[in-house]
C-alpha cells in the first residue's frame, strides 16, 4: 500500500510539474502575441488617432477673451483716478460663457476659488459673471470684451502659464506697489506678488511676445493692442449673455472653425 502511494505522488508531482511548465510556456506565448498586437496593431492605431486628433485641433481657432470692467469699489476709484483710464481690472477667458474668469483682485472667498465666503481676500481669483463680485443689487459694473482668435499651440502656451497660477493660487498675493511701478513705467518681476493687468499679459505673452514687459500693461493698455478687437460691451457683468461675443467672433474670421478650450 506504501509502495502504491508513493507511486502515486509521483505521478502527483510528474503531473503539477508538467502542468506548470505549460502554464509558463503558454503564458510565455500569450506574451508574446500581446507585445506582437500592442506594437503592430494597437500603438499604431493609437498614433493614428492621436494624429488626426492633432489636425483636427491644429485647424481650429480658439477664443481668447480679456474682460475690462470700470469697478466702483474704493480700489477701483484709486486706480481710475491715478491712470486717468476709463478701465480699472481686467480678467481673462478661453470660453465665451466667460466662466471661468482668471485675475487679481478681490475676491468674496478664499483666492483662486469661486466664493464661499463673505469676507474678501486679495489675491489669484477664479470668478465669472454670476459670481457675488460682479451681482449686486446696488451697484453694477459696466465691461467691455476685447478678444483674438489663437490656434491650439498658443492657446496651450496661455494655459501652460496659467497652471503656474492655478497651483500657487492660495500663495500668490496682490501687489498694491506694483500699481505705483507701472506708473512711474517701472517694470516689476516678482513670482510671488501680481496685480491684474500685469497678470492677463502674462498669460497673453506665454502665447505671443506683447510689445512690452507685462508688468507695464495697466487694463486700458490691452484696448491698444493690434491683435485684440472688441467684441461687446455691456452696462452690467452680471447680465452678461455670450451670444454676441460668439457672433462677433466669427466675423472675425467667417471661415474659421473656431472651438473652446476645455
Amino acid at each position: 500500500m506504501n509502495d502504491f502511494d508513493n507511486i502515486i505522488d509521483e505521478l502527483s508531482d510528474t503531473v503539477d510539474y508538467v502542468s506548470e511548465s505549460f502554464k509558463e510556456e503558454s503564458l510565455s506565448y500569450i506574451n508574446l502575441f500581446t507585445d506582437y498586437l500592442n506594437e503592430c496593431y494597437v500603438e499604431p492605431l493609437m498614433d493614428t488617432i492621436a494624429n488626426e486628433s492633432n489636425l483636427v485641433m491644429s485647424a481650429k481657432k480658439f477664443p481668447v477673451l480679456v474682460i475690462l470692467t470700470i469697478g466702483n469699489s474704493p480700489l477701483a476709484t484709486v486706480i481710475r483716478k491715478a491712470t486717468g483710464d476709463t478701465f480699472s481690472h481686467s480678467s481673462i477667458s478661453f470660453k465665451t460663457s466667460l466662466n471661468p474668469m482668471y485675475s487679481f483682485g478681490e475676491n468674496h472667498g478664499i483666492p483662486g476659488k469661486s466664493n464661499i465666503s463673505p469676507l474678501p481676500s486679495m489675491g489669484f481669483v477664479k470668478t465669472h459673471p454670476k459670481d457675488i463680485l460682479w451681482h449686486s443689487d446696488i451697484r453694477k459694473v459696466p465691461y467691455s470684451i476685447y478678444g483674438t482668435l489663437v490656434d491650439y499651440d498658443t492657446l496651450n502656451k496661455m494655459k501652460n502659464r496659467l497652471e503656474f497660477f492655478l497651483r500657487n493660487a492660495f500663495e500668490l498675493k496682490y501687489s498694491f506697489s506694483q500699481l505705483v511701478r507701472v506708473k512711474l513705467n517701472i517694470t516689476s518681476h516678482s513670482e510671488a506678488k501680481w496685480f491684474c493687468s500685469r497678470f492677463v499679459a502674462e498669460i497673453l505673452n506665454a502665447g505671443k511676445d506683447l510689445p512690452k514687459d507685462p508688468s507695464l500693461y495697466r487694463p486700458q493698455s490691452f484696448t491698444e493692442l493690434v491683435d485684440m478687437v472688441l467684441l461687446h460691451k455691456g452696462p452690467d457683468l452680471s447680465m452678461y449673455q455670450k451670444a454676441p461675443v460668439e457672433k462677433a467672433l466669427k466675423s472675425i474670421s467667417p471661415k474659421a472653425d473656431i472651438g473652446e478650450a476645455k
